[in-house]
């Protein structure tokens, strides 16, 4: 017997127990642990509704007008892939010149749903989503040297990882770090696309730069477009 055939059986029960009048409802309703309240409640129920009235109603589900649909969902998100920096309002504001209209809080329920928030959570995801990152850091100044440059390529699916010291922060350190080192170090795995933070070593990529790879614009962390390996 399930719970609700149970209350159904008990409430039966008790309300053709009190039509006896053998007891009184003062005692009837502590006798089976039922205030006096839901036992007129159930009585009520019984005349209006017969029997079949002290059956648990079947709750309907909420209504969530406000909800975004799953549609305009998977828009926002390919919208914030390409574009992780925006917030909600001028999410909203460039959607809609797109004609998709949704509300910022709309939008910004959709994020926190799926833990992208803020803006460095959201940098986090597409980091992962676009693969390889690359970056340069500056190491210090050597003797007869001069400047050192530490070039480093991640691969945000595995975290494998690859480095290489320049004494240029120029294009072509970074060229011949993705040609010369990152490409044979990822060998036999095809490099599909790199993001980088838009530093002037790689938005003065073009094309002919890097032969073996094709460029399309991506958003990055300051905002910008700028080049990414696809």
């Amino acid at each position: 017997m399930s719970e609700k055939e149970f209350l159904y059986q008990l409430r039966l029960k008790i309300l053709e127990e009190a039509d006896k009048e053998e007891i009184s409802i003062s005692s009837l309703c502590p006798k089976h642990h039922v205030s006096r309240k839901w036992f007129y409640k159930w009585k009520k129920r019984r005349e209006i509704e017969g029997d079949e009235g002290l059956r648990s109603k079947v709750r309907a589900a909420p209504r969530m007008p406000n909800k975004v649909p799953k549609e305009i969902e998977e828009q926002i998100l390919a919208f914030v892939e390409e574009y992780p920096t925006y917030g909600p309002e001028r999410t909203e504001a460039e959607l809609k010149s797109a004609g998709i209209c949704v509300g910022h809080t709309g939008i910004y329920k959709v994020l926190k749903k799926k833990g992208l928030n803020t803006a460095k959570s959201r940098l986090e995801w597409v980091r992962k989503l676009r693969g390889e990152v690359e970056d340069t850091f500056y190491i210090g100044c050597l003797k007869g040297i001069g400047r050192i440059y530490h070039q480093i390529g991640c691969d945000c699916f595995s975290s494998f990882g690859a480095a290489k010291v320049y004494d240029n922060k120029t294009t072509d350190a970074s060229t011949d770090f993705v040609e010369s080192h990152l490409v044979k170090k990822f060998a036999p795995v095809k490099i599909e696309r790199i993001l980088t933070d838009c530093g002037t070593e790689f938005t003065t990529w073009h094309e002919e730069a890097i032969p073996n790879h094709e460029f399309e614009k991506t958003c990055l962390p300051t905002g910008r477009p700028a080049r990414s390996s696809g």
